[in-house]
C-alpha cells in the first residue's frame, strides 16, 4: 500500500508489520498460537527455583561486577 498522510489519527493498514514479521519468524507451528498445545500436567517449582538460585548465584560476568564507580563533583581542570 502506498503511503498517504492520515489525518484522522488512526493506524495504517501495516501497522505493527516488524511485530508480526518477528512473532513468525519466534514460532515454529502457528497453529499453536490459535489451539494451543497441552503443557505438563503439573509445574515442577524445583525446576524453576533451581533455575534462580543458580543465577542469584553467579558471579557477575561484567567488566566491574555490580561495583558503582564513585564520581566525583570536582572540575577536570589543574
Amino acid at each position: 500500500r502506498e503511503y498517504a498522510p492520515d489525518f484522522s489519527q488512526s493506524t495504517t493498514s501495516n501497522y505493527g508489520c516488524a511485530t508480526n514479521s518477528n512473532l513468525a519468524v519466534m514460532v515454529a507451528d502457528p497453529g499453536d498460537l490459535v489451539r494451543g498445545v497441552p503443557g505438563a500436567p503439573a509445574s515442577d517449582p524445583t525446576t524453576g527455583t533451581r533455575a534462580v538460585k543458580a543465577l542469584r548465584d553467579a558471579t557477575p560476568t561484567g567488566g566491574g561486577g555490580t561495583v558503582l564507580k564513585t564520581e566525583s563533583t570536582k572540575g577536570g581542570g589543574k
